[in-house]
């Protein structure tokens, strides 16, 4: 396949006319190419080889294009230039519109090395959604404006002199065989407590807020004796309370069951089991289980 030299003002085999330093190869549809490059306005030395290889000396700019396949780095980098820009990649961008989710890619002397973004509810701003730190050797992962669904830790969980905050949340239900979930709960009183669920169901509220002013534990003086009492104000449910000389209680722990076995299992309780107190079967919770494995992606739809 042979070269075609074409000099200023040179007119090429399919009759258009050549840039200054252009060398092309001589086929019929060569004008093709002369009039893409016209378009992106290149004025340096310019050779095509082949039907997609362009070697330039100097600087190619190219302004806004479309591609009409994929774009190959061949084992280069592609960068943006300077150690203080960035290197913004986005999905969906037509013209005026925000677009999708996107990328950034940070110089070498921003402290933000990747960002991470998606577009608001209205879809009229572009929100950051996680940043990775630059410039020190253990980086730091920020979240912000994102929840966390069906979260799969691989190792340990390390807070790092940090804590862990419970907001107040209906019963979770029993999770899976060999597990338990713990969550905060508004006790009858308006208060917080803290509860563990296990896997049968079972619910041991072991930590709660003691906060009234009236409380007995404020009244009585050190060393003061009482009575340990257990309560079952329904068949679900057992309460353990210290007894003062007065007659009040505070209660030291709380147990709930929604085993249907262990339910029909209690006896001499106070009153009946309310009636939209909740309880299911091994049976069934073994398929509640089952269907949220599948909603969070631990199990595969069937």
């Amino acid at each position: 396949m042979a070269y075609v030299d074409a000099p200023v003002d040179q007119t090429l085999l399919d009759g258009s006319q050549a840039l200054p330093s252009l060398r092309f190869l001589s086929e019929p549809t060569l004008g093709l190419y002369k009039r893409a490059i016209e378009e992106i306005g290149f004025t340096g030395d310019l050779t095509l080889i082949g039907d997609r290889t362009l070697q330039a000396t100097g600087t190619l700019t190219i302004g806004a294009a479309t591609l009409g396949g994929h774009l190959t780095a061949g084992g280069y980098d592609i960068g943006s230039g300077s150690v203080a820009s960035s290197l913004p990649l986005r999905g969906g961008l037509v013209n005026s519109d925000i677009g999708g989710g996107y990328i950034y890619l940070f110089g070498s002397n921003n402290a933000t090395g990747l960002l991470f973004g998606s577009p608001n509810a209205a879809k009229s701003a572009g929100v950051s959604r996680f940043y990775i730190s630059s410039g020190i050797d253990v980086a730091v992962g920020t979240w912000a404006a994102i929840t966390h669904t069906g979260l799969v830790l691989s190792g340990a969980l390390d807070v790092a002199g940090q804590y862990l905050s419970f907001t107040e949340r209906a019963a979770p239900g029993a999770g899976a065989a060999d597990t338990a979930r713990i969550y905060a709960i508004v006790d009858g009183g308006a208060l917080t407590d803290l509860a563990a669920v296990f896997q049968d169901g079972t619910v041991d509220i072991f930590a709660q807020e003691v906060t009234p002013l009236d409380s007995p534990i404020f009244r009585y003086p050190s060393k003061t004796e009482g009575k340990i009492r257990m309560r079952k104000p329904h068949p679900g449910s057992q309460i353990f309370e210290m007894v003062f000389p007065d007659g009040t209680s505070f209660v030291l722990k709380e147990l709930e069951h929604h085993d249907t076995d262990k339910i029909a299992a209690d006896q001499g309780a106070e009153g009946p089991l309310p009636a939209d107190w909740f309880q299911e079967t091994a049976i069934e919770r073994a398929r509640r289980q089952e269907l949220e494995a599948v909603e969070v992606g631990v199990l595969p739809k069937v």
